[in-house]
This record gives C-alpha cells, structure tokens and sequence, in this order.
C-alpha cells in the first residue's frame, strides 16, 4: 500500500551516477580505443610468435595472446627476484 516512487527513483539516480558514460564520438572513442588496443595486440602477436593475426581463428588468437601474457609475467617475477 505505500508508494515508493520516489525511493525508487533515488536509488536509480544514484546508481546512474556511478558510472560515467562512454564516449563513441571522437578520437577517443570507445570504437577507436578498441580499434588500437586490437592493433596493439596483433603486433605484439607478430613479434613474439612471428603469426599474422589476420591468419588466426579467434580462439587461436586469445590462446596465443595468454600465452604470451603469463610468459610476460613470469618473465617479469623472475627478474624482480633477480634484482633482490
């Protein structure tokens, strides 16, 4: 019997307002931000794997993409303890 309208409606303000609106016009576009972030990992695919992403199925992409994100990792591990 009550109404909670207008409770409902702060809560939908306020949860709104948590996060901000992507941008899709410009430079820095979402689109264009993924355009490059794609560019980027297809060179970082070439130079660590010689493949042209271009010849890859998707899952043949993201596998070789972990792949070189764990080595990079444990790369990145063994020369901190290196440094200690």
């Amino acid at each position: 019997g009550n109404n909670n309208a207008k409770l409902v409606q702060e809560i939908d303000d306020a949860m709104l307002n948590l996060y901000k609106p992507k941008s899709f016009i410009g430079s820095k576009s979402v689109e264009v931000e993924y355009d490059k972030q794609f560019e980027t990992a297809c060179l970082v695919l070439l130079q660590k794997t010689g493949a042209n992403a271009n010849n890859l199925t998707t899952l043949q992409f993201y596998n070789s993409m972990q792949v070189i994100k764990k080595q990079a990792e444990t790369e990145l591990k063994y020369t901190k303890k290196k440094r200690n």
